[in-house]
């Protein structure tokens, strides 16, 4: 499998070529936004990392969570394609990664964090990454201290250097599995009041975990425009200011991957595969939305 993986992105990088052409012409005629989602980044991926960023910015400018929201609103005329840069959970590696990797380029994230994810002790950061942003699928033993949580401090820092902090949900639930409709307003709702109060800022923003359609259901949406400007999602696609706030498409990327297959990603190399799924997002939001006004 893994021989055959990379087989695949070695034939899909043959298009590179074109899609960056692609790419640069719709930055200079019509530009728009990728959001890109980061999650732990291990030490060794820092140096990548800073190598990314230092490649991406010949195609691209970084936009600011800030900016990102008036481009939105309307009220941000881009100049070219950009970027957010955005990192889902709240790992303490993510804000290392900003001190290393983002901060010399003066580059603002948004952080997308578990609201009781935070504050854990190392052995009870252990076993929430394993059981809950693993899903089950690692066992608390190999988690490593990059997949520790940060705490409150860490970032009312961030904050005050800039960036911005959104919902990730309370425990990294997937929403779509809810039924009871009191559990599902407290992962959404309550988790974004819980961080309001302990860092004393806006909580405007949420991710929904694991970001697939399997994750998210027009139930969970209706719950979510209740309380949130911006909901964003795991699907591949670039963004304009007219396409509904609910529905914020972002490109997954794996640092320790090529820095060429990255590149491709970020010149939408990829969102061709997902043109089906941003549909039935669409589809899914319009519908909740219609139902709650």
């Amino acid at each position: 499998m893994l021989a055959f993986r990379t087989l695949a992105k070695k034939l899909i990088l043959l298009t590179y070529p074109i899609f960056r052409i692609k790419s640069l012409l719709e930055s200079k005629f019509c530009p728009k936004v990728r959001v890109i989602i980061l999650h732990d980044i291990r030490d060794s991926w820092l140096a990548p990392m800073k190598k990314f960023i230092m490649a991406i910015q010949n195609d691209f400018d970084f936009i600011t969570p800030q900016e990102f929201v008036k481009y939105m609103e309307g009220e941000f005329p881009l100049k070219r394609n950009s970027l957010l840069i955005t990192f889902d959970d709240g790992f303490k590696s993510s804000k290392l990664a900003t001190a290393q990797c983002l901060a010399p380029s003066n580059i603002k994230a948004l952080f997308f964090v578990c609201s009781d994810f935070l504050n854990l002790s190392d052995t009870e950061g252990r076993k929430f990454t394993a059981e809950k942003i693993y899903d089950g699928a690692m066992p608390a033993e190999q988690i490593g201290d990059f997949q520790l949580p940060m705490n409150v401090q860490d970032l009312k820092d961030l904050l005050a250097e800039g960036h911005m902090v959104g919902s990730h949900s309370a425990n990294h639930a997937r929403l779509s599995k809810i039924i009871d409709s009191s559990k599902l307003e407290s992962e959404i709702i309550t988790a974004a009041d819980k961080l309001e109060s302990m860092l004393g800022t806006k909580i405007t923003a949420i991710a929904w975990p694991f970001g697939s359609l399997e994750s998210i259901s027009a139930k969970a949406l209706r719950v979510i425009q209740r309380r949130y400007k911006f909901c964003f999602s795991g699907i591949r696609g670039s963004n304009t200011f007219k396409q509904n706030k609910l529905s914020i498409y972002r490109e997954c990327i794996d640092i320790d991957n090529a820095l060429l297959f990255n590149k491709f990603i970020c010149n939408n190399g990829l969102s061709l595969f997902y043109s089906g799924q941003r549909k039935i997002l669409q589809d899914m939001v319009d519908t909740a939305t219609k139902e709650c006004p």
